[in-house]
């Protein structure tokens, strides 16, 4: 069978397929997992011995690791590890080592090799659901969000004993909110409004 098209269309066709092999090869190279750090204010920046005593915290704990590199000009580290499954590991060793001023999370290196990388070749940023999902963390402090609470509910009893003009003290006790009045009569009605506000 004869080729009818002229040779410019076979070359610009093969450059454009040549192409596209070119910047699709950085997703043939699986990404690193690694962990990385960063200072909890802006203000902390990461330098080379920040890393090295991240690196010999996760010896210490028998962590494997390789590739310690400062970025982004000292605002964060990167910490390339042997095997997803100590990921988690490592993150809380390096938590409880730095401390509260520095976070550490976790993160995917590429490793795209230079060559590619410096023709514009990056690896397809994958979504959450393609990528295997996120790690999400919530710290709760529990001790301040129910003395807040506490203070709403005093706050609440007091105003609303005061709109029926019953006479008493209020006061936080630890966990428990006081009531005294003069009578027992006061007592039982603030009983009633305080089971009418919160049934």
């Amino acid at each position: 069978m004869l080729n009818r098209y002229p040779l410019w269309k076979n070359l610009f066709i093969s450059l454009i397929v040549a192409m596209g092999f070119y910047y699709a090869a950085p997703n043939l190279y699986a990404p690193d997992p690694a962990l990385q750090i960063g200072g909890s204010s802006g203000a902390q920046g990461i330098n080379e011995r920040l890393m090295e005593s991240a690196s010999e915290a996760l010896s210490e704990a028998g962590i494997g690791h390789f590739g310690e590199e400062v970025q982004d000009s000292g605002k964060t580290g990167l910490i390339r590890l042997e095997s997803r499954e100590q990921q988690l590991k490592a993150q809380a060793v390096l938590q409880r080592a730095l401390g509260d001023g520095y976070i550490v999370a976790l993160n995917l290196a590429p490793t795209t090799p230079d060559w590619l990388v410096r023709g514009g070749a990056q690896p397809m940023k994958l979504g959450l659901d393609l990528s295997g999902g996120v790690h999400f963390k919530l710290e709760v402090d529990v001790d301040a969000a129910t003395d807040r609470k506490l203070e709403q509910y005093e706050n609440g009893i007091q105003r609303r004993l005061r709109e029926e003009r019953i006479r008493g003290r209020i006061a936080l006790e630890g966990t428990r909110i006081g009531m005294t009045f003069r009578s027992v009569e006061d007592r039982e009605a603030a009983r009633a409004e305080v089971r009418d506000l919160y049934p």
